[in-house]
């Protein structure tokens, strides 16, 4: 059966760096301005996963809505108005007819930093972390980790940073199709990628140190949670008590949602399931899973 509901696009809504909200209707036919080929998923493990639809309008607002679509939040409604699917846009392509390009959020990082060693040190080090506020203030914090091996100074280490952060700061357009001689299409398109809230925890690392005993697997993911960065989109948390035995100490540069998932997987002392999801309204959840339910 065809899903025949409503696409709602609003701005990011942690950044709010503009206000924006549109309400795609499904397109009748290809002439039609509306979404069409919508397709989403979900997992026990994150919630809300992968979203794809495409989007035809006139050149003017698809324009518009390519320069400024990525990372906003995303609501798919049914027949009734209730969501069945949240997220974010991660990836747009345009499809002019002559030309199609794509832009995306996968290579952008806007905070960065190097792990690394001083030549003829043992020990490993870290360089200053490198940002820019303008892309954090409209994207969110997105953070990238490089691993240099060995350099002659600390200098060194801090340019590294700041020359791959000058390369990846901002989205950047990439051409797949440049074709002078090809017709404008009559009917332009654009393609939507989406990815559920969860993959937001695996925007930032997390890092602590000060403690170095254990705590309940529960304690440990509320104190992931409570890191601002890591949890920049979460909205509220439902996390309930499981007391199986995890290190509180983390020095490695991992990302918050893999370490969350680890933390899950481990279950609990009744060799029980437990799963870590984005709920609906970006609320995170860490609970036993519910047992399979067999088809009435």
């Amino acid at each position: 059966m065809t899903f025949s509901g409503t696409i709602q696009v609003k701005h990011n809504p942690v950044t709010s760096w503009e206000t924006f909200s549109h309400t795609f209707e499904a397109s009748a036919d290809e002439k039609d301005a509306g979404y069409f080929g919508l397709q989403f998923t979900q997992r026990a493990e994150g919630g809300f996963y992968r979203a794809s639809f495409s989007v035809r309008g006139s050149y003017d607002f698809l324009s518009n809505f390519m320069e400024g679509a990525l990372g906003r939040e995303i609501k798919i409604l049914d027949n009734e108005g209730k969501p069945v699917w949240e997220g974010y846009i991660h990836q747009l392509e345009y499809d002019a007819g002559r030309t199609v390009y794509r832009v995306d959020l996968g290579e952008m990082a806007n905070a960065v930093w190097v792990r690394y060693r001083v030549r003829g040190a043992s020990t490993t080090s870290r360089s200053i972390v490198q940002t820019n506020a303008d892309s954090i203030s409209k994207y969110g914090r997105k953070e990238f980790v490089l691993s240099a091996g060995e350099l002659e100074t600390t200098s060194a280490a801090d340019n590294v940073a700041q020359q791959y952060l000058d390369l990846h700061e901002w989205p950047r357009p990439s051409p797949s199709r440049l074709d002078p001689d090809k017709e404008l299409s009559e009917h332009p398109t654009v393609s939507v990628e989406c990815r559920g809230w969860f993959d937001s925890l695996g925007w930032c690392t997390y890092n602590q140190t000060t403690s170095t005993d254990s705590q309940g697997a529960s304690s440990q993911i509320a104190d992931i949670l409570a890191d601002t960065n890591v949890a920049q989109f979460v909205l509220s948390t439902q996390i309930e008590t499981n007391a199986t035995s995890v290190s509180k100490e983390y020095d490695a540069d991992r990302r918050g949602g893999d370490i969350v998932k680890d933390i899950a997987r481990l279950g609990d002392a009744t060799n029980s399931r437990w799963v870590v999801y984005m709920d609906n309204d970006r609320k995170f959840v860490y609970d036993e899973a519910s047992p399979p339910s067999m088809p009435e």
